[in-house]
Formats: structure tokens, C-alpha cells, sequence
């Protein structure tokens, strides 16, 4: 029955790209209660003077993602400073991003629909997970480099890796299309994950991996020995 369930996040997750979370509140009416002129404009004073009051408690998402380099940093990490998220990653990682791709940077929150950043406490185009199972953190990123959309995992120094490596999961050819900007990404611990259609094929994940998810896609990668693995949870 758990299987069922966590299927279904995943199915349903596809939608969010494009739905619109619509709220509406519901006012409650006191039957044959008369309430004078006077009384009502007094009441729906002090509702709008509650309401004005909680949108300005209300905060805006944060935006970004923005990259800095941490010298004192060990690992990866995603914090938020001022009104933007940022990720702050070892020197020795960002020499090896900066070199294999030049001026990477993330993609925006700004770029994603304004309803599907609002569904999201974290920045929709950065992870952070144990992603190879060495107990140190990785960051899984997408975003561009010289114009070439790019989705790749940033594996971090350990004792089984001596030095960061990035693993490639997306690259499209500079100049082709791609939909590639319009994916978002969400973390998946390690869990039992069953197929849509046959709930007899099931991921029995051991790892952190990730769920990448745009209008027609929600697919999970992983990393197997090294390399990167598939399963498909909903899309075409």
C-alpha cells in the first residue's frame, strides 16, 4: 500500500509545471442574523485591515539560485541569503565546475512559472544529496554554460573518489532544441519506488537520487557503480 502511494507523488508531480493552485475562502454566513449598516461597514473595515495586514507578513519566494565559492566549505550547501538562494560550494569543486563549464550558471526561479515556485520551499534547478553513497554531499545542478543548456551531478571529494568529478546526465548539442529548460528538480531519498503501470517493477533505491519533472516528463536518475540509471514514474 506505501508503494501505491509514493508512486502516485511522483505521477502526480508532472502536473505541477503547468497547474495553477487556485484558493478560494470561504465566508460563513449566519442565518437570519440582522446586522445594521453601521455594524457592517465597521466589521468589513476591520477585515480588510487584517487582510492588508497579512500580505505584508506574507514573503515573497526567494529567488536566485546564485553559485559562491566557499573556501572554508567541505561540502555543498544551499542556504538563504537576503531574499535569494544560494549555493556555496568548495573551491576545489568550483575550479573543476568553472573548468569543464565555463560561466556556469543555474537557472532562475524566475524562469519557472510563478504558481510552481510558490509550491517549492528550495530552489527548483539545485539538489543536495548523498547521491553515490560515500556519506559526503553532492549537488545536482541544471543551468547553462556558454549558451549550452547542461544537467549533470557534481560529485564531491572522499575517501572512495580522491578528487570532485562531474557525472553528465543531460547535455544537449549546442544550437539543437531542447526542453531541458523547463525541468525543475526535487530530491529523493533512498526508497522502494514502484512502477505506474506495473507495480511488480519496483526502484529499491539505496541512495539519494533525484526527480526531474516538466510538462511531460517525471523521471528519476541515479547513480549505479558510477553511472547513471533511469526509471520513468510518468510523462511520455
Amino acid at each position: 500500500m506505501a508503494n501505491t502511494h509514493l508512486s502516485s507523488r511522483y505521477v502526480i508531480a508532472r502536473g505541477r509545471l503547468t497547474g495553477v493552485l487556485l484558493a478560494a475562502g470561504a465566508c460563513g454566513r449566519h442565518a437570519e442574523q440582522k446586522v445594521d449598516t453601521a455594524q457592517s461597514v465597521s466589521t468589513q473595515a476591520v477585515d480588510t485591515s487584517v487582510a492588508r495586514e497579512r500580505r505584508v507578513e506574507r514573503k515573497s519566494p526567494a529567488g536566485g539560485p546564485f553559485i559562491v565559492v566557499d573556501s572554508t566549505a567541505r561540502e555543498p550547501r544551499i542556504d538563504v541569503r537576503g531574499d535569494d538562494y544560494v549555493l556555496y560550494i568548495p573551491s576545489e569543486t568550483a575550479r573543476l565546475l568553472y573548468d569543464s563549464l565555463p560561466g556556469f550558471t543555474l537557472l532562475q526561479q524566475s524562469g519557472y512559472p510563478a504558481e510552481l515556485v510558490a509550491q517549492h520551499a528550495s530552489p527548483l534547478s539545485v539538489v543536495i544529496g548523498d547521491f553515490n553513497g560515500d556519506s559526503r554531499a553532492d549537488v545536482a545542478m541544471i543551468g547553462t554554460s556558454q549558451n549550452t543548456l547542461a544537467f549533470f551531478i557534481l560529485l564531491g571529494k572522499s575517501d572512495s573518489i580522491a578528487e570532485p568529478r562531474i557525472v553528465s546526465i543531460l547535455r544537449p548539442v549546442p544550437g539543437t532544441p531542447s526542453d531541458l529548460r523547463s525541468y525543475y528538480i526535487e530530491h529523493v531519498g533512498p526508497e522502494r519506488i514502484p512502477y505506474p503501470d506495473n507495480p511488480k517493477l519496483v526502484l529499491d533505491l539505496r541512495t539519494d537520487a533525484i526527480h526531474a519533472v516538466s510538462e511531460d516528463v517525471s523521471t528519476i536518475y541515479y547513480l549505479l557503480k558510477g553511472e547513471v540509471h533511469t526509471f520513468s514514474v510518468g510523462g511520455d
